[in-house]
């Protein structure tokens, strides 16, 4: 997912079912809406590099994570 186009990336999660935007756009929209809009300066804050890279990664091997935190 990471690298690639987002085109490429639409093309390829639609053999799975039909979707208006990649899972992980859909995951972080819906985490923002549940936990996110009372969180003040919720975009200046950078995420933790490490859990940052663990999603990324897990996103790229298939996987669906989970956003707990």
């Amino acid at each position: 997912i990471f690298g690639q186009r987002l085109e490429d990336t639409v093309l390829f999660e639609r053999k799975f079912g039909p979707r208006l935007a990649p899972l992980l756009v859909e995951q972080c929209v819906d985490f923002i809406r549940e936990r996110g809009l009372d969180e003040e300066g919720l975009f200046r804050m950078p995420g933790q590099a490490n859990l940052v890279k663990e999603l990324q990664e897990a996103f790229d091997c298939g996987e669906k994570p989970l956003f707990d935190r």
